[in-house]
């Protein structure tokens, strides 16, 4: 047992140096993650904050377009609504207009008759004078 002990004195005084040495830089290794996992914590922190306020902003500029858009709906629809009550006016003095030029054309249509009528009567009435000359 003599070499088995000796063997293994050789062995913990090449490994244990190493051991101690992958264990020292396992330490390192393990508190630089610790470091790493705290700024990663303060970093999702950070974030977390920049992410609500980004959504506040958003929130902020959806209620002003929804209230922009609808202004524009409501002057949107008064707009319409003064175009159709403006149709309806204008509908309403076409038929108006349409009405007195039934008129002037029965008018025209009269005085057209009444012209023909007023030439027919001075031949008529020259008719009557050649008449009354001749006896």
């Amino acid at each position: 047992m003599d070499f088995v002990s000796g063997l293994r004195a050789a062995l913990q005084d090449v490994l244990v140096p190493e051991l101690k040495a992958i264990q020292v830089r396992l330490e390192h290794v393990e508190q630089g993650l610790e470091r790493l996992d705290q700024r990663l914590e303060g970093n999702e922190v950070e974030n977390k904050r920049a992410f609500e306020a980004l959504l506040q902003r958003m929130d902020a500029h959806q209620a002003r377009s929804d209230q922009r858009f609808e202004a524009l709906t409501r002057e949107m629809n008064q707009r319409f609504e003064a175009n159709a009550q403006e149709h309806s006016a204008m509908l309403q003095t076409m038929a108006l207009m349409n009405g007195k030029l039934d008129v002037l054309i029965t008018l025209v249509a009269d005085l057209k008759e009444v012209s023909y009528l007023k030439a027919r009567l001075e031949v008529v009435e020259r008719e009557v004078a050649d008449l009354r000359a001749r006896r």
